[in-house]
């Protein structure tokens, strides 16, 4: 067997592994979001609808969601489980867990306008999951570059790259909560 005949059989199987994680990992949210088509191994953050990214972004049960993505992708137990895990392995998933916040509310800003394309946003969800808990997520989330359309778009311009990341970060709130005011608008 060549090289290249060994890759695509690690790719092919990488694609059932995926697969067969996000059938696990993606049944509480078929349980939430009944009237939604399939979640599967290709959902990405950004092809989520908005109500969606919204109970993600804010609400307690978005963040079990989340936790219960993960420990089911992972076929570790269910969101119920996440708190009960030994510190170690907690840690790791907590690490996890908080990178996929931050680009379930970086998709919040995007759709407002406030934010180019995040980093990470065309890799599906539960590719990223299985990614980081055999890599380890980065240490530190770039946070994507601000839009004109931000409000605080001429403040950001004055500001150092460090106070950029944190101007960013105060802005999620507010953010959230427009987010949540727009969608709702339009439910």
């Amino acid at each position: 067997m060549n090289r290249n005949q060994r890759m695509n059989k690690v790719v092919y199987l990488e694609n059932i592994k995926d697969r067969k994680a996000a059938r696990r990992g993606f049944q509480e949210w078929q349980r939430y979001f009944p009237s939604l088509p399939s979640f599967n191994e290709t959902t990405r953050f950004k092809d989520l609808p908005d109500e969606v990214i919204s109970f993600l972004a804010e609400d307690e049960g978005g963040r079990y969601l989340l936790q219960d993505l993960i420990m089911r992708a992972l076929d570790l137990g269910i969101g119920a489980d996440f708190p009960d895990l030994p510190p170690t392995e907690l840690n790791a998933l907590l690490d996890l867990f908080f990178v996929l916040m931050d680009l379930v509310r970086f998709e919040c800003m995007r759709r407002l306008g406030w934010l180019e394309e995040p980093l990470l946003s065309t890799e599906p969800i539960v590719t990223m999951i299985r990614r980081f808990h055999r890599e380890g997520p980065p240490p530190l989330l770039e946070v994507p570059r601000i839009a004109s359309g931000h409000p605080g778009y001429e403040e950001y311009l004055q500001l150092t790259p460090m106070d950029q990341q944190a101007f960013l970060r105060r802005s999620i709130p507010r953010a959230v909560a427009l987010f949540k005011e727009k969608i709702g608008h339009h439910a």
